[in-house]
């Protein structure tokens, strides 16, 4: 059967870079979690912009000392994602906004997404 999402799941239009949550030691010796210092590459997602602080344009950069701050939808069928996870796309480094999902409604259906924060 066909599943008209899938098309955006499976042949989405952009490519990221996910540093996955692992787990490191600082300097004390306590376990922290953080991105891995090496990217996956994760091909045929799909990013969307979900709102910015200033108008309807989520990627404008501001020079007159305004602060603006985009929100992105990130969906795949497949990404190795954690809370602690970044994400690389279009020279933006994108942190996580809560947590990644996972949904699973159906085969047809399966993915993850999340909500990403240019971080500053």
């Amino acid at each position: 059967m066909f599943v008209y999402g899938s098309l955006c799941l499976d042949f989405g239009p952009h490519t990221v870079t996910v540093y996955p949550e692992v787990e490191h030691t600082d300097s004390r010796g306590n376990i922290i979690k953080g991105p891995a210092d090496d990217g996956i590459v994760v091909p045929g997602c799909l990013m969307m912009p979900l709102a910015s602080t200033r108008g309807a344009f989520a990627a404008i950069q501001v020079l007159d000392g305004q602060r603006v701050d985009a929100a992105w939808r990130f969906m795949a069928r497949q990404a190795p994602m954690g809370w602690w996870s970044v994400v690389e796309w279009q020279d933006k480094r994108l942190i996580m906004l809560g947590g990644p999902l996972v949904h699973t409604m159906s085969d047809g259906t399966t993915h993850v997404s999340a909500t990403l924060l240019e971080e500053r």
